[in-house]
């Protein structure tokens, strides 16, 4: 049972003997084919990348063939440096000055603004009246202990 190579019949030698001579073309094709067909792809890969490469490389940056000329040579060309400009002094920064502004006891009374209108609390039964005196039909709406007015008004 632990025999790593099972002892075979005379019959069944020759089969298996049979099954590799038949098998073995058909292995060793399909293992070519496999191989082709990778080469095949990486080829396509290749040319797709340098393709995509040359179609996005910048026009103007593309590489040109330039015929050379024969030609005499020539004295070096003078070159003109710019005159140096002279250099401005830059403003100094504007100081920061920080200041400790107290507080008024009395600053929002003087600054707060003053409504000419006066405001004046109603109950609900006073604004019904107020709003049917002024020719509204008004109602009004309890929601989650709020009071909404409810009426078709500005129109």
């Amino acid at each position: 049972m632990n025999d790593p190579e099972p002892r075979l019949g005379r019959e069944a030698v020759e089969r298996r003997e049979s099954l590799l001579r038949e098998l073995r073309p058909i292995v060793e094709r399909r293992g070519r084919r496999r191989v082709a067909v990778r080469l095949g792809m990486t080829a396509a890969a290749a040319v797709l990348v340098g393709a995509l490469g040359f179609i996005a490389w910048p026009a103007g940056k593309r590489p040109e063939q330039v015929a050379v000329a024969e030609h005499e040579p020539k004295a070096a060309p003078t070159i003109h440096t710019p005159e140096p400009q002279p250099v401005v002094q830059a403003e100094p920064a504007p100081m920061v000055k920080i200041e400790r502004v107290r507080t008024e006891p009395d600053i929002v009374s003087r600054l707060s603004v003053r409504s000419p209108v006066k405001v004046q609390r109603v109950g609900d039964e006073d604004l019904l009246a107020a709003l049917r005196e002024a020719g509204q039909e008004p109602g009004l709406v309890r929601i989650d202990g709020r009071v909404v007015v409810a009426g078709n008004y500005g129109r």
